[in-house]
């Protein structure tokens, strides 16, 4: 027992290398190394978005209102139009619509999907980049107050008549060609309307509720008009009176939207 007291003890060794050379790694270490290596996060305080007083500036707010406005009387429109052309003619003029049977209300809702191809291949992207955004979304304004001033007039022409399904085409091309280049152009000059960093969001999310709510009050009271003209409510003008309250809604739009300054946008 004496000799094996001072014999080298081979496996010992070999373990005790082992164990001393292994690198300690915890499960904490793990979870936590890639957060020690990753960016420093700036503080709570840098990210949080300034007040919405400070955000509003002039030139947001007015371009949030003609926002506003525009999907107002577009969406109005588009509601009342294929309830014009389906409506029975009245006694007189502008006390009706224009009777059209089912297939022909159909057909001149497919002249919206035709014509508006045709605007949006060939005459936006020139006209686009001659006026340029501003210019082009305010003069696309000015043809919303013409679509629908003309629209219950359409009621004085023979039914199924060239001259009818002319001023149709006339009528749908006008109210087409102006939504064709406002549209767009209003979402562009929203965007271009936030020049500070962090706010852009904030600023679509209020334009986008603006917007949900004109769309979802606008077709209501519209139908609610053009109802109350028919039943004899409309002052002597009928169901079309409503079209020429839209007519005056689209022109406060245009002379709102001549109040328009394009803004920097984040990129400059």
């Amino acid at each position: 027992m004496e000799s094996k007291k001072h014999r080298r003890d081979i496996g010992h060794e070999f373990l005790s290398r082992f164990f001393r050379r292994r690198p300690q790694h915890t499960a904490v270490d793990d979870e936590t190394a890639p957060l020690l290596n990753s960016k420093p996060q700036p503080p709570p305080s840098a990210t949080k978005p300034p007040p919405l007083r400070k955000i509003l500036t002039p030139n947001i707010l007015t371009t949030l209102l003609a926002f506003g406005l525009l999907p107002l009387h577009n969406s109005t429109f588009m509601h009342l139009y294929i309830i014009f052309l389906s409506t029975p003619r009245g006694g007189s003029a502008l006390h009706g619509g224009l009777e059209l049977p089912a297939q022909r209300v159909g057909l001149a809702l497919s002249l919206l999907g035709v014509i508006g191809i045709l605007v949006q291949l060939f005459f936006y992207p020139p006209l686009q980049q001659h006026f340029g955004l501003l210019r082009s979304f305010q003069l696309s304004c000015y043809l919303f107050p013409i679509a629908y001033m003309f629209t219950p007039l359409l009621s004085f022409l023979a039914p199924n008549s060239v001259a009818m399904w002319v001023g149709i085409v006339g009528v749908l091309g006008t109210q087409v060609a102006a939504r064709t280049f406002a549209l767009p152009g209003s979402v562009i000059l929203l965007t271009n309307s936030v020049e500070e960093e962090g706010v852009l969001g904030t600023v679509h999310g209020l334009g986008s509720s603006i917007a949900c709510a004109s769309r979802a009050v606008g077709p209501v009271v519209g139908a609610a008009g053009f109802a109350a003209g028919l039943e004899g409510g409309g002052g002597g003008v009928g169901g079309g009176g409503v079209f020429w309250v839209l007519a005056a809604v689209a022109g406060l739009g245009a002379v709102w939207g001549g109040r328009l300054q394009e803004g920097k946008g984040l990129g400059v």
